[in-house]
């Protein structure tokens, strides 16, 4: 693989075609599952925990009256005053919050006990919680997006 520093990109800051085409070369040999069992077993892979898949309606309702001023904000500032993809992004960071919380209550009650297993219990909850960064990142990017062009 080839390595580029910001030298590497023009006064626009785009890629050179230098770099734009070890890019492609590299993508050419990049990695994944080949077999047809390794296909399947990675396209489970988003739906491990849950954190992608669509909202019910009812957490839907539930965001929309724990944000009701902040929609009414939103919908202010909207030229077609249509907030969806707002309410949406924020029910999705809401479960992001109560499952990182669920994951910090395991951490505390694991924390208060010397048993081994529940030593094992607290590494997989804090590896979690070190995943479950990716998810939260992108999410707050979402909404500040969301936000941002209303």
């Amino acid at each position: 693989m080839v390595a580029f520093h910001q030298a590497d990109r023009g006064k626009s800051g785009m890629a050179s075609t230098r770099k734009s085409d070890a890019n492609r070369r590299n993508a050419q040999s990049s990695t994944g599952p080949r077999t047809s069992a390794g296909k399947a077993a990675a396209s489970g892979n988003s739906r491990k925990h849950g954190l992608n898949t669509p909202v019910s309606d009812h957490m839907l309702q539930v965001c929309m009256g724990e944000n009701a001023s902040l929609l009414k904000f939103a919908r202010a500032r909207s030229s077609s005053g249509d907030v969806a993809d707002i309410v949406y992004a924020l029910t999705a960071h809401a479960r992001l919050r109560d499952h990182r919380a669920g994951l910090m209550q395991t951490i505390v009650s694991a924390g208060a006990s010397d048993d081994i297993a529940t030593e094992e219990i607290l590494h997989e909850a804090l590896d979690q919680l070190r995943r479950l960064e990716t998810y939260e990142r992108k999410s707050r990017s979402r909404l500040t997006r969301l936000l941002e062009d209303c």
